[in-house]
């Protein structure tokens, strides 16, 4: 079949052939590069919300923390004599964070565009309490006062069961 075709048509075939090759499977490789950057922007818009809610929850961990470290300062307990630092700086340490959480919110807030993760995030809020902020600055003052048992109980009744809803409705 192939033995009455010169040697110069064959070669035309076959490079022509080649050639619709390249073009098709670099057609195909573009096609995918471009789907795949789409799906990538998506992604790093997903991405970028997930980590702003995980900063959110880590500093409503560190005010947590701190408080916990400024209830050691309670002088009726014998642990409070091996703090060599006073309750202040755990007490500006929960200040501070409270504002970076309130930083992050906003930024977190800002950047919703989706309906239901709007609702989800207004949820998230609405069961923590607006994240305990009240209930930890209650806390901080009886701390401050030198009201320990009325600090403890804040602690154990507020802050804790609003922690725990957090920890869970940030989960969804």
């Amino acid at each position: 079949m192939f033995t009455h075709i010169t040697i110069k048509a064959r070669l035309i075939i076959a490079f022509s052939l080649f050639g619709f090759l390249l073009i098709v499977i670099g057609g195909m490789g573009l096609y995918t590069a471009y789907h795949n950057v789409n799906l990538s922007s998506e992604g790093f818009k997903y991405k970028a919300a997930e980590g702003d809610v995980v900063r959110i929850k880590y500093r409503m961990e560190e005010q947590r923390s701190q408080l916990l470290l400024a209830l050691q300062h309670n002088p009726e307990l014998a642990m409070s004599k091996l703090h060599d630092h006073p309750v202040s700086k755990h007490l500006e340490a929960i200040e501070a964070a409270q504002k970076r959480m309130r930083e992050l919110l906003h930024d977190y807030q800002a950047g919703i565009t989706d309906p239901e993760e709007k609702r989800l995030a207004d949820a998230w809020q609405s069961v923590t309490n607006d994240f305990s902020s009240e209930d930890i600055n209650q806390v901080a003052s009886a701390i401050q006062k030198n009201q320990w048992a009325a600090a403890e109980e804040g602690f154990v009744k507020s802050v804790n069961p609003n922690f725990s809803a957090s920890q869970e409705n940030s989960k969804t």
